[in-house]
Parts: C-alpha cells; sequence; structure tokens
C-alpha cells in the first residue's frame, strides 16, 4: 500500500521561494546577461530539479514485510519485522534519516539503534498496516500532560 507525504506549508514556502529566486536568477542571466553563457542557468537548474523532485517524488509504501520510502533522488528500505517502536515526533527530532516534508511526524526505531522520521499523510492508517505484519511494535504516541511526570 502506497501513503503520500503530509506536506507542511512551511516547507512548500521554503522549497517554492527557493526555486523561484533560483528561476528568476536564471531568467535574468539569459536577458540581461547573455554574454555571460548558458553555462551557469544550467547549473542553477540542478538544485532547483533537485527540490522539486524532493517534493513530488516523495512517498511511503508497505508491501511483502517492508517498508519502503522514497524522497526524490533518496530511497531505502526496512524490514518490518525489525521496527521495534514508532512513536511521536516533536518539531525538532534528531533523528539520522528524515525523508519527510512536514514537521508532524512520526519516528521509527528498528534494529538495535536505527531510526528513521517519516510524515506519512494518513499516520492512522499507516501504522496500521504495519501493525498487520508486525504487531508486536510498541506505540508511544500520546503526548504527556502538564500533570504527568
Amino acid at each position: 500500500m502506497k501513503f503520500a507525504p503530509e506536506k507542511s506549508p512551511l516547507y512548500a514556502l521554503l522549497i517554492f521561494s527557493i526555486v523561484s529566486v533560483v528561476l528568476t536568477l536564471q531568467l535574468k542571466t539569459l536577458i540581461y546577461e547573455p554574454e555571460a553563457g548558458i553555462i551557469l542557468p544550467l547549473l542553477l537548474t540542478l538544485p532547483v530539479g533537485l527540490l522539486l523532485w524532493i517534493w513530488f517524488g516523495t512517498y511511503y509504501e508497505v508491501s511483502n514485510g517492508k517498508l519502503t520510502y522514497r524522497n526524490g533522488p533518496f530511497s531505502g528500505g526496512i524490514e518490518i519485522n525489525t521496527i521495534r517502536e514508532i512513536r511521536k515526533a516533536g518539531a525538532f527530532s534528531f533523528v539520522g534519516m528524515k525523508p519527510a516534508l512536514s514537521m508532524n511526524g512520526i519516528i521509527i526505531a528498528y534494529n538495535q539503534f536505527d531510526e528513521i522520521y517519516i510524515a506519512p499523510n494518513n499516520k492512522r492508517k499507516f501504522i496500521d498496516e504495519l501493525l498487520r505484519w508486525n504487531p508486536g511494535i510498541i506505540l508511544k504516541l500520546q503526548t504527556k500532560t502538564n500533570n504527568q511526570p
């Protein structure tokens, strides 16, 4: 089953602002400085392409006992039977790999020490699908209130 990522407005603003600035610089260079050549505008196309690939090419897939993620050119997979725990992530969680487009994600702990931060659009359905493959996953999704230790 394939899951779309949650896309935060802040990430959208950041990515599309950078894309707009770079494209504007490219256009300005081509129109007002044609003697500069086409090399610089072509080089500036690389980061634009990468950002757009990440924005439009991020997803998560759960099938055949494996969680696969793609974040533009970056991808990987996790055997679901190695997942130990799923917990709610804070906005500034420090985790190794973050193939996500939102600060409202979850952290998946797998193997002995590995963790990954992801943000599927439908977290409940995503977690239910993982639990279907590995019912032993520990869920820590509740947030603490002020009167809890």
